[in-house]
């Protein structure tokens, strides 16, 4: 059986590679002029269950960018981690 992914609100994740189409989905939908703001046009969206995942990425990309504007940390291109000490984790998740 396959396991399933939760995360912190509850909700089931796509799987990475599930998560990597529907973001090439949407970059091509963002390029042929869909994007209204920061939100897509209802022709795009108009399914429920993709608007929530397309909310739910940008709340993770907020999160994420949140995080390494901190001057502690840095995004590690070749680990594709955010590495840094326990002690800054700490004082950080605080």
């Amino acid at each position: 059986m396959a396991s399933t992914n939760v995360n912190v609100d509850g909700k089931a994740e796509c799987s990475p590679v599930n998560e990597l189409v529907f973001i090439c989905i949407l970059y091509e939908h963002a390029k042929k002029g869909d994007l209204q703001t920061s939100t897509f046009s209802k022709k795009v969206c108009n399914n429920p269950k993709l608007k929530a995942k397309y909310n739910r990425l940008q709340k993770k990309h907020r999160e994420f960018s949140k995080l390494i504007n901190y001057t502690r940390f840095r995004w590690d291109n070749v680990s594709n981690i955010v590495p840094a000490v326990n002690e800054v984790w700490t004082s950080t998740l605080r």
